[in-house]
């Protein structure tokens, strides 16, 4: 009787405290009754779970379409139950071939939470993470601490099921804090499919080992059929993290996947003390001129103290413009990469580069360093105590060479280059008839 009536009462406020489901903060395991809440939201069609002030312990908690997780900010916890693996909250697990017919969850959010896991007490496991949703449309992550994680704080995938391809779509991720405490984690946030993406306002600190990819993973793991369209990175804070801040690694060519990346802004996010890479967007193919045009932007970023700050490989149409890069250890790479893809037009322009290169002996004191290139132009940049070169050809894997290389409006320590405004190693086959400096 009184299950029934709470039922009548909730489905009129669909507001759902956990608390009336049974969810105490006193140390015990709440997955049951929080569960009790969820499947509750599901019946009604649409509601509201709310999550007091207080610390719930949990483990392998299903969220569904339509509904809105929701604490007071930061005291309201939910921490994973000790020794446990799972994920602890998962959206639609598509992890059989029948799930291919499944629809995608749509309209969730989770916001004003405080997620934690114990990396101080327990292992690095990959595949456990905090959030993980598959199959999602219209999904909000919106002032969510993620502390401690072991696997990946928030990975947005399509499914466990082999050869099954479930795309995601609309996803913001705003003003949330992702601390690893001590980098035994994997990442921020990985993300295998996505069309229409937003991550903004975020701080990322104390998290990801140097062997892992990065804070912010855009990783389509060689399945066909995934998407990575319309994503917008802008406005996050990243300071003393191992991997990458930003990494895009696709293993396959555009050919292999049905489609390249494409349509994407990494705009005005602040990066320090990275272990490894600010930036890098690598795609493990040749590009040429028959492919599509990728539209990816890197603009007005930020970048200090970081190995190596930008990178592009395996990429057609890359504008990197209006950066400040200072404190690193070497410049811009273009065409970069272990196995030598290249890049094809590409556009250096108007960055600011103050004291790069000194300490990488390869590519000492050069604030752009191309190896496998064509149409690439760089202009209008100030480079200021840089030891040798605004621009340095040079061979990587795979051999080097540079075509329709445009070096132009480039200022040197206050004063146009002359004689040294290049350099080339070499070994570079460098297509003079085609390679300009108008300095």
């Amino acid at each position: 009787m009184v299950l029934a009536l709470l039922s009548v009462i909730v489905a009129q406020s669909s507001s759902l405290d956990i608390r009336s489901f049974g969810a105490r903060s006193d140390g015990s395991d709440a997955t049951v009754p929080i569960q009790r809440a969820l499947d509750e939201a599901r019946r009604l069609g649409r509601a509201k779970v709310t999550v007091p002030a207080g610390t719930y312990i949990v483990s392998n908690l299903y969220l569904y379409g339509k509904t809105t997780l929701i604490g007071e900010g930061s005291t309201s916890k939910l921490r994973r139950k000790p020794n446990s693996n799972y994920h602890m909250i998962s959206i639609n697990s598509l992890n059989s071939q029948s799930s291919k017919d499944n629809p995608n969850e749509t309209d969730i959010e989770i916001r004003n939470l405080s997620l934690r896991d114990n990396c101080t007490t327990e292992q690095f496991t990959q595949q456990s993470h905090l959030i993980k949703a598959n199959g999602v449309d219209r999904l909000i992550v919106s002032n969510v601490d993620f502390v401690g994680f072991r696997g990946d704080a928030l990975y947005i995938g399509s499914g466990d099921a082999s050869s099954v391809v479930r795309h995601n779509r609309d996803i913001i991720v705003e003003k949330c804090r992702f601390d690893g405490i001590n980098r035994n984690n994997r990442n921020g946030i990985a993300i295998g499919d996505v069309t229409g993406m937003t991550i903004t306002n975020n701080y990322f600190t104390r998290m990801t080992s140097n062997a892992s990819p990065g804070c912010i993973d855009f990783e389509m793991n060689k399945d066909g059929g995934h998407i990575l369209r319309n994503i917008k990175v802008s406005l996050n804070v990243f300071q003393n993290n191992g991997g990458s801040a930003i990494i895009f690694d696709i293993p396959s060519g555009y050919q292999d996947l049905g489609a390249p990346v494409t349509d994407v802004t990494i705009s005005s996010n602040l990066i320090q003390y990275q272990q490894r890479r600010g930036i890098l967007v690598n795609q493990w193919a040749d590009m040429d001129y028959s492919s599509p045009r990728q539209r990816i932007v890197i603009r007005g970023n930020r970048i200090e103290n970081t190995d190596l700050p930008v990178a592009v490989e395996g990429t057609r149409g890359v504008t990197i413009q209006d950066n400040t890069i200072s404190d690193c250890a070497q410049g811009i790479h273009v065409g970069y990469g272990p196995l030598g893809h290249g890049a094809i037009e590409t556009t250096v322009e108007a960055n600011e580069f103050r004291r790069v290169g000194f300490t990488d002996l390869d590519n000492r004191g050069s604030a752009v360093i191309l190896f496998n290139v064509g149409r690439v132009a760089v202009k209008n940049n100030i480079v200021n105590d840089v030891a040798s070169s605004v621009v340095l050809f040079r061979n990587g894997k795979g051999g080097g060479a540079g075509k329709n290389v445009l070096i132009s409006g480039n200022t040197f320590d206050g004063r146009k280059p002359a004689a040294n405004s290049y350099r080339v190693i070499s070994g570079y086959q460098l297509d003079w008839n085609t390679f300009t400096n108008l300095d």
